[in-house]
């Protein structure tokens, strides 16, 4: 399933894959088998520049159907989460192994669910991490609130990117 490729001139499609649910029962990434640390002392990382930084999936998915996206064609609208716990351990391996001061999380949407969110960055915070953060995606401003923004600040969040469907009431209107 999932697998598209050409024999003999013809392009052979096999029917689509199923979304793996439960991102939990999913093996980390094999950072072990890249050069991580010159990568580092180069200075590179996903979005920040010269911080020791690893990439992170929290989330897979989206059920807002933005204009702009092509998520809801491609993958459905479904959103799957890992438990936050799963996530924090994850960032404490990263610190411990490679002496990370910093996360890219690189889900689609920022915040995608607010209690989710809020467990995820109470934990940041009691585990004292030490790691600043940053979601290189849009988050949806209806979902921030001022609990949700002060966890942010305390869980030293570098800055939050929001993805407006458009700031124009005669587009909103339109679409």
């Amino acid at each position: 399933k999932g697998i598209v490729c050409k024999k003999e001139g013809v392009v052979i499609k096999t029917e689509s894959r199923g979304r793996i649910k439960n991102l939990d029962q999913m093996p980390l990434p094999a950072w072990d088998k890249f050069p991580i640390k010159n990568y580092h002392d180069a200075g590179y990382s996903f979005t920040t520049r010269n911080r020791k930084a690893m990439p992170i999936l929290a989330q897979r998915g989206c059920h807002y159907k933005c204009t702009f996206c092509t998520n809801p064609q491609m993958w459905g609208s479904n959103v799957y989460m890992r438990d936050p716990k799963c996530v924090v351990s994850e960032i404490k391996m990263y610190v411990e192994k490679y002496g990370i001061e910093h996360v890219d999380f690189c889900d689609i949407v920022g915040v995608i669910n607010p209690r989710w969110t809020r467990e995820l960055l109470n934990l940041m915070i009691e585990e004292k991490l030490n790691v600043t953060w940053i979601h290189g995606a849009g988050t949806r401003s209806e979902i921030l609130d001022k609990e949700v923004l002060t966890l942010f600040k305390k869980s030293n969040a570098l800055r939050v990117f929001y993805a407006p469907e458009t700031g124009s009431e005669e587009t909103i209107k339109k679409i």
